[in-house]
């Protein structure tokens, strides 16, 4: 797809309700757990758009680490990439059901002070933890913490914004599966699905470990939420594959990128609209992943 081609559909999907869908009232959930702030869009692309347009799904977006890239808090580089995410989920929200307002709080969880973001069906959890690089080993600026070294319980972990400490990878699973919990007290648990990068290395082989780390989270979340199911998706096991989306989800996917791109840009900071990162688009590849949560026991 060419660069003319790519904005042609952008700016037709950014004019209100492009497609037409009927409200059936909101009685399940699906929990998007990320890495980085645009995972979703090039991992999963296609269970978000469509759950928007269902209009049935409550979507839950925790974003684990700020995606800072090693800048830390020292300039507006993650709340850039925050910018993006926002825009990117507003988007493919806005192409249905033209503008919602926004509202953003500030809830604690387990003692650590979390930002949320509510927008129609969707609340995003903003938890800013320290990107912890490819390897895993972190970055100087954030004393080199990381999510994987944190599972290995070789230190704490403090979200870049000193927010919130955890000093166990299990004292970080807690406040996950509470959000969960809060955000789904009034959904049937059969009902609920949890997404997340498959930490599967013969899947995802040379992955970045933030996407490991939180795949190994997603596991141990399904587990301790009755009856929910858990999806894992490939990240960079899908680029060998063809394109499977179809050409309506394929020209979502881009605009949701794009809407990404723009929020990231509106920050003054470079966007990364590169073929390095356009490759995942129109792809989505996943797994059922069969855990044993205790459903039998569960009334609702």
């Amino acid at each position: 797809m060419n660069l003319k081609n790519v904005f042609l559909i952008f700016f037709i999907l950014t004019q209100q309700n492009v497609f037409s869908v009927s409200f059936k009232g909101v009685n399940k959930a699906s929990v998007y757990l990320s890495a980085h702030q645009d995972d979703w869009q090039g991992f999963m692309p296609k269970q978000v758009y469509n759950e928007v347009k269902s209009n049935d799904t409550k979507q839950i977006f925790i974003q684990l680490t700020a995606g800072d890239a090693g800048n830390g808090n020292k300039n507006n580089y993650y709340s850039a990439r925050n910018n993006g995410l926002f825009k990117s989920i507003s988007f493919v929200n806005d192409i249905f059901f033209g503008k919602s307002e926004k509202k953003t709080s500030f809830i604690e969880i387990n003692e650590h002070k979390i930002k949320k973001i509510e927008y129609r069906n969707t609340v995003t959890y903003l938890l800013d933890l320290p990107d912890g690089g490819k390897r895993g080993e972190g970055f100087e600026e954030n004393n080199f913490q990381s999510l994987k070294k944190l599972r290995k319980n070789k230190e704490k972990l403090k979200s870049i914004h000193q927010s919130g400490t955890y000093f166990t990878i299990g004292t970080l699973e807690q406040a996950v599966i509470k959000i969960v919990e809060i955000e789904t007290e009034n959904i049937e648990k059969k009902n609920i699905k949890i997404h997340a990068a498959d930490p599967d290395r013969t899947i995802n082989p040379n992955d970045h470990s933030d996407h490991e780390e939180v795949g190994f989270i997603s596991l141990t979340v399904a587990k301790k939420l009755p009856c929910s199911e858990l999806f894992l998706y490939e990240t960079v096991g899908q680029l060998p594959k063809p394109v499977n989306l179809s050409e309506e989800e394929y020209q979502v996917d881009v605009g949701m990128f794009a809407a990404y791109v723009m929020g990231v840009v509106e920050f003054g900071v470079k966007g990364n609209w590169k073929e390095s990162e356009l490759v995942y688009l129109g792809r989505q590849y996943s797994r059922p992943f069969k855990i044993e949560n205790n459903c039998q026991n569960i009334s609702n």
